[in-house]
């Protein structure tokens, strides 16, 4: 079994291109999906708006414990690579990229719609700088701030670790985007949009976070 294609960014950029594929097929019925799927009330849904980030929170602590020391930089290289792009990815993606495009689009969230869904606003509506905050999905984001780690391990020739991290960041990504729609915060649209700048930003984040370990190596030889 061979992750050799993992490692390669143009996989990523495929994947980004699938999801972004699927996107624009599902447009016309993103209302449809969340008037069938959204339960406003759901426990679910409920628990993991308020909780479903947090379980990140340690990890991002871990990252950084990793890449504070020398030695454990040196003992563990493919942990620190994946820690590096893993910072990059939660800061980029997650937290920046996500921010930028939520206050560019404007989107009005299912639960705030109107009763007779007049004010409902597709994919393809923008109001720049208004109160939407739904397309794309922070939470999603989160869910999948492990992905640049499948492509390092692959790297490194990590095989069976690399489809693990994988086949973890592909279910917390579908449950999130599922409990996202059932809390009717986002339609299919955003938690795609979310999946698809996510497999996009995994070559950046490699890179950088590569760049940015041997910058930090580089300071403390001095």
């Amino acid at each position: 079994m061979t992750a050799r294609f993992l490692e390669k960014p143009r996989t990523w950029i495929a994947a980004g291109c699938v999801f972004t594929f699927l996107l624009l097929l599902l447009s016309p019925y993103d209302l449809a999906i969340s008037q069938h799927l959204a339960q406003i009330d759901s426990g679910l849904g409920q628990f993991i708006r308020r909780y479903g980030t947090m379980p990140f929170i340690p990890l991002y602590l871990l990252c950084l414990t990793i890449l504070s020391f020398s030695s454990l930089r040196t003992r563990f290289p493919a942990l620190s690579l994946s820690a590096s792009a893993m910072i990059v990815q939660a800061l980029g993606h997650t937290w920046i990229l996500t921010s930028l495009i939520k206050h560019i689009w404007g989107r009005t969230r299912f639960y705030n719609l109107a009763p007779d869904y007049s004010d409902y606003m597709s994919i393809f509506d923008f109001d720049s700088g208004g109160a939407g905050v739904s397309f794309t999905s922070g939470h999603v984001a989160t869910a999948l701030v492990t992905l640049p780690t499948v492509m390092v391990l692959a790297r490194m020739n990590h095989v069976q670790a690399a489809w693990i991290v994988l086949a973890c960041n592909v279910a917390s990504g579908f449950f999130m985007a599922y409990c996202r729609i059932l809390a009717g915060a986002h339609y299919a649209t955003d938690v795609l949009g979310s999946m698809a700048l996510a497999c996009f930003f995994v070559p950046l984040s490699v890179y950088l976070g590569e760049r940015y370990l041997k910058l930090f190596d580089k300071k403390n030889t001095l």
